[in-house]
């Protein structure tokens, strides 16, 4: 619309026209847009939802077990074959036997490997059991497991290393790995506040990134208030694209 040409009474009915097509057009892109609003919406609802747990395993080394227990663990051939293919199995005469566990008081009982009762009875004769655990795997999406270990493990990590997707199509990996610079920051952002949750005063936090996002990286890290400790040049020793042009044979890790 070009007001400063209009002369005319059509020129101004014309404009009037116009604008009850403006009028219009927003007022559909607002019911569009708040239309995808409310899926956003819910799609966080899930997210966000509390995952239970959808199972726990442990690992016990059998000086923790009960010897009345070793005549089951025993007759476990999966327990046996997965000693034999950590290579535990050896020379020693035996093999297979009561007699074996309780000369080899090292090896450790894999509660995967048997049934639910076992592992009740198992973990029913470890006194403090909490207490007496002394490293944790958890298999799970990352933000899912920050949430879930953050009132435990409240100011309590020495060391946090993470080595998050580097947002490059050209890594392989099977996770999505080719946001938009600022979606990443903001998938980074949520990540790295949870871990901060449970990171001492004088933790140490390191990241693994490349030249792709390292600016935002530094940048994101300053604006959480993580102090600069220095930044490690990361010398692969196996050029990604060596075979032409320069080789990218650094990556960077952040402390």
């Amino acid at each position: 619309m070009h007001l400063d040409d209009v002369v005319s009474t059509d020129q101004f009915i014309q404009i009037e026209r116009q604008l009850s097509i403006i009028k219009c057009l927003r007022q559909i892109g607002l019911e569009i847009i708040i239309f995808l609003a409310s899926l956003e919406d819910f799609q966080k609802k899930l997210w966000l939802k509390k995952k239970f747990v959808v199972s726990a395993e442990y690992c016990i080394t059998l000086d923790r077990v009960d010897e009345s227990l070793y005549a089951e663990i025993a007759d476990n051939t999966e327990q046996w074959q997965q000693w034999e293919d950590l290579g535990f199995k050896g020379t020693d005469v035996g093999w297979g036997t009561i007699d074996y566990l309780k000369q080899n008081q090292a090896l450790m009982v894999d509660t995967s490997l048997f049934s639910a009762e076992f592992k009740a009875k198992i973990l029913k004769r470890i006194d403090d059991l909490d207490a007496q655990i002394d490293g944790v795997v958890i298999n799970s999406d990352n933000y899912q497991a920050l949430n879930l270990i953050k009132t435990k493990y409240a100011k309590n990590v020495d060391c946090i290393h993470i080595d998050p997707p580097y947002n490059t199509d050209t890594s392989g990996f099977l996770y999505k790995n080719n946001y938009k610079h600022s979606s990443w920051l903001s998938f980074m952002e949520s990540r790295i506040q949870e871990s901060m949750k449970c990171l001492k005063e004088k933790g140490l936090f390191f990241t693994h990134i490349d030249e792709n996002e390292y600016e935002v990286l530094f940048l994101l890290n300053k604006n959480l208030g993580l102090v600069n400790c220095g930044t490690m040049i990361w010398d692969k020793r196996n050029p990604m694209n060596g075979g032409s042009g320069l080789a990218l044979q650094h990556e960077y890790i952040l402390v």
